[in-house]
C-alpha cells in the first residue's frame, strides 16, 4: 500500500506539479521532490540579486549554469558594469574580472568576496536556487514544507534560506524568490527565467 502511495506522489510530482493538488502526506511529497530535483544534471538560470551587508547595499544581475558539478556564474551591476564571472565545480573556482584578470581558489565565497567585496554563499545557492538543502552539508533545525510538500524554511551553513512564490518549470516547480540572511547579511533572490536542460 505504501509503495502504490509512493508512486500516485511520483506520478503527481512528474505530471500535475504540486501547486496543483494538495499532498496528502507533504512529507511524502517532499522526499519525492527531493529525488526529482536531486537528479537534475543540466540548468539555467537569471534573475535579480540584492545584497545587504551592514551599511553596504549591491544591486546585481545573475546568469548561473549549471552542468553536473561544474557551474558558470556572471555577476554584473545593475547596467551591465563590473562584471565578474565565476567557474568552477566542487573542488576549484576561477574568477575572472573585467579585465579578464584571472584568480584562482577552492572557496567561491572568498574568492567572489576578495576581488569584488560581494558575499553570496554560492556553495549553499547552487542547491538552495532549486529548492533544496546542500546534501553535503548537514542542515541545523526542522526543514518547513508547505502543503505541496516544497521546502519554505531552512537553516544551514549558519544561513536562513526562506523560498517562495513557486513556478512550473517543465515539469517541476521551483523557487522564484528566495531570502537568505546570516548576521547582518541578507541576500534576496528574484528568478526572472529558469530553464532546464535534459541530462
Amino acid at each position: 500500500m505504501k509503495l502504490l502511495a509512493g508512486l500516485v506522489v511520483l506520478l503527481l510530482v512528474g505530471c500535475a506539479g504540486p501547486a496543483s493538488i494538495k499532498s496528502a502526506d507533504p512529507q511524502q511529497a517532499w522526499q519525492a521532490r527531493k529525488l526529482t530535483l536531486g537528479q537534475l544534471a543540466e540548468w539555467r538560470m537569471s534573475g535579480r540579486v540584492s545584497i545587504v551587508r551592514g551599511s553596504e547595499v549591491w544591486y546585481l544581475n545573475v546568469r548561473w549554469s549549471q552542468h553536473n558539478a561544474n557551474y558558470d556564474i556572471y555577476i554584473s551591476g545593475p547596467l551591465g558594469t563590473a562584471p565578474a564571472r565565476l567557474r568552477g565545480d566542487y573542488e576549484q573556482v576561477a574568477l575572472y574580472d573585467a579585465d579578464q584578470r584571472v584568480y584562482t581558489a577552492t572557496n567561491p565565497e572568498r574568492l567572489l568576496y576578495d576581488h569584488t567585496g560581494i558575499y553570496m554563499p554560492v556553495s549553499g545557492l547552487r542547491y538552495w536556487v532549486l529548492g533544496l538543502p546542500d546534501p553535503g552539508d548537514n542542515h541545523t533545525g526542522s526543514l518547513v514544507l508547505d502543503d505541496y510538500g516544497r521546502l519554505t524554511t531552512l537553516q544551514q551553513q549558519d544561513w536562513q534560506v526562506l523560498m517562495s512564490d513557486y513556478t512550473d518549470v517543465g515539469h517541476l516547480q521551483l523557487p522564484e524568490r528566495l531570502e537568505i540572511r546570516r548576521n547582518d547579511v541578507t541576500v534576496k533572490l528574484v528568478v526572472d527565467d529558469w530553464r532546464l536542460t535534459p541530462g
